[in-house]
């Protein structure tokens, strides 16, 4: 995985120069790594300062099952002109929904907050750093948190690398 990363940002490196900068992006792609979980992003920028969008995992165990993602991602710059690094505040929602291969799916809602910081490389991408404080419910025969039925607060991190381009 960290491999394919080093590939992606290579690649977004040595063909930056080449694209014709005519206009702001407004979309992108965001791979973000937090501990053994990673996440897509496809964050849609709605104004100078704050972007919008859906986030997916997926997870699958040859005889073990599969685990999906689905969220959505408000992010927000705090000022509205970029500096080369700048801060943001993020607000996270989504499910996890367990399919073991044997036994009950389960289905667990979390949400959180976080505040971190991007690196603009250039207006085309960005790679950036998220500490996160988040709250899960977990289904009554989850055990993914080792709280099964009830409520969980946790920290994190996460790395991410987003890459933007124009529709």
């Amino acid at each position: 995985m960290r491999t394919l990363l080093a590939i992606i940002f290579i690649c977004i490196l040595s063909t930056n120069t080449a694209i014709a900068q005519e206009k702001e992006p407004k979309v992108g792609l965001m791979a973000s790594l937090q501990s053994m979980q990673s996440d897509i992003t496809v964050p849609i920028r709605i104004s100078d300062r704050a972007m919008f969008g859906p986030s997916f995992s997926f997870l699958y165990v040859e005889d073990g099952g599969k685990d999906v993602g689905i969220g959505l991602l408000y992010k927000s710059y705090l000022k509205a002109e970029r500096d080369p690094v700048s801060t943001f505040f993020t607000i996270r929602a989504g499910v996890l929904h367990l399919s073991p291969e044997i036994g009950q799916s389960t289905t667990d809602v979390l949400g959180g907050f976080g505040t971190g910081a991007d690196y603009f490389i250039s207006e085309w991408a960005t790679i950036g750093v998220e500490a996160q404080l988040n709250a899960t419910k977990s289904d009554k025969n989850s055990n993914r948190f080792g709280n099964r039925g009830g409520l969980n607060v946790n920290t994190g991190m996460a790395v991410q690398l987003t890459i933007f381009f124009n529709p």
